[in-house]
């Protein structure tokens, strides 16, 4: 009978500490500006008429927001805030929150303004005026060690909504470093099992601690906050920690003007280090190097840079980014907000700019916070590259004490669009499209490689001959070269020459093309192209030429697939030498 008691009272007191939890702990969900969904509105329609409309639905999907989890803090300052991953408030001017008791009574709390973001460390942070939270959390003092119980807050989705979830395991690595997505000079991840879904993101991962001094004295302390999950392995979750979230609000939110000094002093010099000249042979080592110079430029880049420059770079670099970059500002658009890949496709045209690779652009001057002073609240800093005489500008804003880059400019100092003269300058693009302006540029197919299939007919003496090829090329501005294989039906030559006519024969060869790749009004590549090539032809045994010209069909949004059709003429130098006149039509995939 005592046993059963104690158990009661155990369950009880389990069921306390859960409301008191479900307190402190909230769905949060961002509130985006007036200038935001427009962007999101004229990016998706601009986008879908351009051609990507699959791209154009992930602006469209983005205006409803997405929902995160969040828990409140109180600060030295003795008022309430929520803290969240950034992921979940980006591009949001205030969030909305919502606390959900045991009982399924909802407090709906709206319009609290965000405070300070950290993207990197994946933080964010808003004040709450709003008297009917009562419940906050504490940070522990302490890292816990590997095998210690933790446990996992928040509002994973379950059919689209957030649905309570307290989950328990354990700290399977209390210092995992992930370069790739924090600098391990900045934190570190704790890794755990405890259970993450979505919308767990920005929850609180606890410890136990029956001292903590949260308002309802709920049990808990915060060790860190849920911020990412291995997707290929199973109960594999991370959480940035308390020290370095500690370390996000004493810097960020009550640092004060010195601090944040300090912080763009921090900025200029990662930006400057992203753009510093190198120099790396094997070719997967720089493509990796490259991609965390691209990321780290990307951070900095500004949403208004975004909005009012952005979406010209984004759909430029889709249609003509080189593989490798192309396929970055796609996982940026498509793993998070779709913003992200405009303000990717902006830091590859800095990068592209600067070419770190090859030049070497360094700080004009010491970064002297006083000397870069530009107007009002913005910074100007210069990088310089002595052996080419070259500037590239760039002007710094404040954003949520985050300090970005607003505009830039290689040689000349940059000119910010105005939201006012960006909608003058897309009513003009507007009207020159509307008169039927000509748009005829020589400009190089982005794509490099392509691998074709083509339907060949000749006229020979028997009558009309259909046959096949594939080939392989790898293409420059103004000329592709590779190799194609024909399988044909041979030639009938007299009877003495060879036992039995064949009825199938095959030939290959090496095959160079000079081309004229012309961008018409950017909507289709139209390359003008003559081709010679040659080679063996078996069976018989013969040596053959093939010559010609015609015209490669490359639409601009969609270079993956190209179509060809030319005219061609086939020599054979063997037994009766002869030239058969004919047709070739391809489609190529290109890689």
């Amino acid at each position: 009978m005592k046993n059963k008691i104690v158990s009661i009272f155990f369950f009880l007191f389990c069921l306390t500490i859960f409301a008191d939890i479900r307190d402190a702990v909230c769905v949060v969900r961002p509130n985006y500006e007036e200038k935001i969904l427009q962007f999101m509105d004229d990016a998706a329609d601009e986008i879908s008429k351009a051609g990507y409309s699959d791209i154009a639905e992930l602006f469209e999907k983005a205006k409803d927001g997405v929902f995160g989890s969040g828990f409140f803090i109180r600060g030295q300052n003795k008022k309430i805030y929520v803290l969240t991953n950034y992921h979940v408030a980006a591009y949001a001017s205030s969030l909305s929150l919502e606390i959900e008791n045991i009982d399924g009574a909802k407090i709906k709390i709206e319009n609290c303004p965000v405070v300070a973001i950290d993207e990197e460390l994946d933080l964010a942070i808003a004040e709450v005026e709003d008297k009917r939270v009562k419940s906050f959390l504490d940070f522990a003092d302490k890292l816990p060690s590997d095998g210690a119980d933790v446990w996992s807050a928040g509002y994973p989705g379950l059919g689209g909504k957030p649905l309570w979830q307290l989950g328990k395991g354990t700290v399977t690595n209390s210092k995992a470093r992930l370069s790739n997505i924090v600098d391990p000079k900045k934190s570190f991840f704790i890794q755990h099992s405890a259970p993450i879904d979505s919308g767990n993101s920005g929850g609180p991962l606890l410890v136990k601690s029956p001292n903590s001094s949260g308002g309802g004295h709920n049990g808990y302390e915060v060790i860190g906050i849920n911020s990412a999950k291995a997707v290929f392995r199973q109960s594999t979750n991370f959480a940035i920690p308390a020290t370095s979230i500690k370390n996000f609000i004493n810097g960020r939110v009550f640092g004060g003007s010195e601090k944040s000094e300090n912080n763009l002093k921090l900025a200029l010099d990662e930006f400057a280090e992203a753009c510093k000249n190198f120099k790396i042979d094997k070719e997967e080592q720089k493509n990796e190097e490259i991609l965390k110079r691209l990321r780290k430029i990307a951070m900095y880049v500004s949403e208004d840079y975004a909005i009012n420059e952005g979406l010209d770079a984004y759909k430029a670099a889709l249609r003509k980014a080189p593989r490798l970059f192309r396929a970055e500002i796609l996982a940026a658009s498509v793993l998070g907000n779709p913003i992200n890949g405009i303000r990717t496709a902006l830091a590859y045209q800095i990068y592209t700019s600067i070419k770190p690779e090859e030049n070497s652009y360094m700080p004009e001057k010491s970064i002297d916070i006083t000397a870069l002073k530009n107007t009002g609240t913005n910074y100007e800093f210069v990088l310089y590259d002595e052996a080419e005489k070259s500037k590239f500008f760039t002007v710094w804003k404040n954003n949520h004490n985050f300090w970005q880059i607003e505009a830039s400019n290689l040689n000349g100092s940059p000119e910010k669009k105005s939201s006012e003269k960006k909608s003058s300058e897309k009513t003009a693009k507007k009207q020159k499209r509307n008169t039927g302006a000509s748009f005829i540029s020589i400009e190089e197919i982005p794509v490099k490689m392509r691998i074709y299939a083509s339907y060949t007919g000749l006229k020979k003496d028997t009558g009309w001959a259909s046959g096949f090829s594939l080939g392989y090329l790898y293409s420059f501005k103004y000329v592709e070269i590779g190799f194609s294989a024909v399988i044909d039906k041979p030639r009938t030559l007299p009877k003495a020459s060879f036992m039995k006519q064949p009825k199938i024969g095959s030939g290959i060869g090496p095959e160079l093309r000079l081309q004229l790749p012309l961008n018409i009004k950017d909507v289709v590549y139209l390359a003008p192209q003559a081709f010679v090539g040659g080679g063996v032809f078996v069976p018989p045994f013969e040596l053959f030429v093939q010559y010609g010209g015609g015209i490669e069909v490359v639409p601009v949004n969609f270079t993956s697939i190209s179509f060809g059709i030319e005219c061609l003429a086939r020599s054979y130098f063997k037994e009766i030498k002869e030239t058969n006149i004919g047709i070739r039509a391809s489609i190529s995939l290109r890689l």
